[in-house]
């Protein structure tokens, strides 16, 4: 029954943390009601992000750190010492969504280090897929090597830039995810408009009385301000309304719960257990009312003694300003959101945006290159351009069971931009006290080429200078060959069996 008041309270604080229900506030949440209920809508706005590394180092050696030993203090001080200046990142962005199917078109670029990246547009339709531009993939990969500091690194050089656009020369668009992998995340069509009204009326009958304070109206100008620890006092506010209003809170929440529960992918069964879980709640009478009381003192005595006193003094410090102007079908925000410090601004991030409501066209690709194919190609440059150059194996000692395998990481020239070096298992055997290696699942690791002979039952690597027979033993239809038989293929073998007493190491190196 805890645990169901627990998950009542994380429902409704999220509902209820930063608007209330005075006029204003009402008012304020009908403005999405409007947007929703418009037929589409066309929207454009530019943020800028700042971070002061220097101040957050400066934060994170006086706060996150306090409690270290000297000696962990020190080597996190030359760690943190690598982060300096300002850094400031832009992003600009023009869209426009059909909120009857939430069909959306979003294109934006984004400037970093005084260089712009466009990364063109990107679709999301919940019945055909999300498709993003292929001009996206060579700009995320410029980014990603300009943060990393690996400017130099062979997925920059001219040479794989070069094939890599040869390889997307006259795809467009690259679906990422289809209609099918969104349905699999939980993702579904839905009527907007039928679950912010299930939503607003959750929100009118479970809070009627309660306000925030944070949002008030000047004309035809909505302005919501607060800081964090504001916010940290509300949640304590909202407890103690919930406390009083425990029934009507319930009430309201049975009635959300047995309108949008489909929408949250519950079974009928899920959701009628979830209402008699609320009613059993509220059968508890005083004892639930008297529960949540508890945790609200706790959590207010909490906030004012001075274990706390350093997190209040750090929430202060953050605080969000933001106003919306209504003006016919055109809405015009302006958004801040920043951190300081000891007296310095650390973090911030300004935004502005205008949104006019109106009818609008999209029109979702119809032919893309798939993310599958896309990945492939990706596979065969770095293959080429930064090629394994070392497989590293540990297996176990002794002889080998059916159900034991080697793990291998296969290691390349540089770090990927990917992933990280790759790992896989398989099975391996013992035999005479030599072990025996898969054959194609080392030489395909490597971007070596195996052959098959079916009639000779011979297995080879096709080299530049002919064919390398590799026989071993045949288990369940696959080659094994004993790990110095790469030897043949201009590989060193290095062996380690001291350093663990349960697990041997074994390295081929190109």
């Amino acid at each position: 029954m805890k645990k169901m008041i627990a998950t009542l309270l994380a429902a409704v604080l999220g509902i209820g943390t930063l608007s209330g229900c005075s006029a204003d506030e009402i008012a304020y949440l009908d403005l999405a009601r409007e947007m929703i209920s418009a037929d589409g809508a066309e929207f454009s706005g530019k943020s800028e992000i700042m971070v002061d590394l220097d101040g957050v180092t400066d934060m994170v050696q006086d706060v996150a750190l306090a409690g270290f030993a000297n000696e962990q203090r020190a080597a996190a001080a030359e760690t943190l010492a690598q982060m300096s200046g300002k850094k400031t990142v832009s992003v600009a962005y023009e869209g426009k969504m059909d909120t009857d199917t939430l069909d959306t078109y979003l294109d934006f670029s984004v400037t970093y280090e005084g260089k712009t990246y466009d990364f063109g547009g990107v679709y999301y339709s919940l019945v055909n897929g999300i498709y993003v531009s292929a001009d996206a993939v060579g700009s995320a990969m410029e980014m990603m090597a300009l943060l990393s500091g690996e400017t130099d690194s062979v997925y920059m050089s001219n040479a794989y830039q070069s094939e890599l656009k040869s390889a997307l020369d006259g795809v467009e668009y690259i679906q990422i995810m289809s209609a099918e992998d969104l349905s699999m995340l939980g993702m579904q069509s839905m009527d907007a408009r039928s679950l912010y009204d299930s939503a607003m009326d959750l929100y009118l009958n479970a809070f009627e009385g309660f306000s925030t304070g944070m949002i008030t109206k000047n004309g035809n100008t909505y302005r919501m301000q607060f800081n964090g620890e504001q916010v940290a006092k509300l949640c304590v506010d909202v407890m103690y309304y919930i406390a009083e209003n425990l029934d009507d809170v319930l009430s309201a929440l049975q009635e959300y719960m047995s309108e949008v529960g489909t929408y949250m992918q519950m079974s009928d069964e899920e959701i009628e257990a979830a209402i008699r879980e609320l009613e059993e709640v509220k059968l508890m009478g005083e004892e639930g009312k008297e529960s949540i009381l508890y945790l609200a003192d706790e959590l207010k005595a909490l906030l004012e003694s001075a274990d706390a006193a350093e997190a209040m003094k750090l929430l202060q410090g953050l605080s969000y300003d933001s106003t919306l102007t209504v003006n016919d079908k055109l809405y015009t925000a302006n958004e801040t959101l920043q951190f300081v410090y000891e007296g310095q601004k650390i973090f911030s991030m300004q935004s502005e945006s205008q949104t006019r409501l109106t009818g609008v066209s999209l029109n979702v690709p119809a032919k893309a290159m798939r993310a599958e194919r896309l990945m492939e190609v990706m596979a065969e440059l770095e293959n080429k351009y930064n090629p394994v150059v070392a497989v590293n194996l540990e297996y176990n000692k002794g002889v080998a069971a059916e159900d034991d395998y080697a793990f291998a990481q296969f290691v390349r020239g540089e770090e990927s931009i990917f992933a990280n070096d790759g790992w896989d298992y398989f099975n391996y055997v013992i035999s005479e006290d030599r072990l025996y290696l898969p054959l194609r699942s080392i030489c395909e690791g490597l971007g070596e080429e195996v052959e098959w002979d079916g009639a000779a039952k011979q297995a080879s690597v096709a080299t530049e200078n002919g064919s390398v027979p590799m026989s071993g033993m045949i288990v369940n239809d696959r080659t094994y060959i004993k790990v110095r038989d790469f030897e043949k293929l201009g590989y060193t073998i290095t062996f380690d069996s001291q350093s663990d007493e349960f697990v041997n190491y074994v390295t081929i190196t190109k």
